[in-house]
């Protein structure tokens, strides 16, 4: 019985300090999985064609972005309205619809680092989706 109790004891040591050594490690791409970044959406409409143009963005089909009425741009005027969030890292997929203008994207993109989106309404059956990993400013 001896014999056992000794054999058995070193092996009681080892497996006590093992698994706790292996659950402390992650891999980088696990440590990427857990982080949240930073995404921009400019929405905006390019086009008199129907003025106001209630535009809808969601992410992810459950999480409502934007959900409002733009109105064509002035002459020599930007238009477009941000909306920051945070994402976490992973594949997403956004939907952005108009309620009045008969238009739809469906888009999914993968997120793993701060993004910069800009999406356009152009006219019926027209969105544009605009994609930039630095910083946009509209001239």
């Amino acid at each position: 019985m001896r014999a056992i109790t000794y054999l058995l004891y070193p092996l009681v040591i080892v497996f006590a300090f093992q698994p706790k050594e292996t659950l402390t490690r992650t891999s980088a791409q696990e440590k990427i999985a857990m982080r949240a970044f930073p995404v921009t959406l400019y929405v905006g409409t390019k086009t008199s064609y129907l003025n106001p143009v209630n535009i809808t963005a969601t992410v992810d089909v459950k999480d409502t972005l934007v959900d409002r009425d733009f109105y064509a741009p002035r002459p020599f005027k930007d238009g477009h309205s941000a909306f920051t969030f945070t994402l976490r890292a992973g594949v997403h997929q956004f939907i952005v619809s108009s309620k009045n203008g008969d238009a739809g994207l469906d888009v999914v993109l993968p997120i793993d680092k701060p993004t910069w989106i800009v999406v356009d309404y152009w006219g019926k059956n027209h969105f544009q989706f605009f994609i930039s990993y630095t910083a946009i400013t509209f001239d």
